[in-house]
């Protein structure tokens, strides 16, 4: 069964650019993964008024479950390297 695509996955191809944006600061920041959704939205927010497009603006349980798979991803990566390395 293939998995449903996620509401970050359903964003148009205009959002990728604040996507990967969200990505490096929840890998890289100190910052609470609240703060980042909220900057996010308001990223979102914008870029729907500057073009002009109707898209729905994920929740942030959507934001959660995003960053929860981009961690495991991250880890499983970290994790073949370190074998790779050895």
């Amino acid at each position: 069964m293939r998995p449903r695509p996620s509401a970050i996955d359903q964003l148009p191809e205009e959002c990728e650019a604040i996507v990967a944006w969200a990505a490096q600061e929840l890998a890289n920041t100190p910052k609470s993964q609240t703060e980042i959704y909220a900057e996010f939205r308001m990223k979102l927010i914008a870029l729907q008024g500057e073009l002009g497009l109707a898209f729905d603006i994920p929740h942030f349980s959507s934001f959660n479950r995003h960053a929860l798979r981009l961690a495991k991803v991250t880890q499983r990566l970290q994790r073949s390297q370190m074998i790779a390395d050895a």
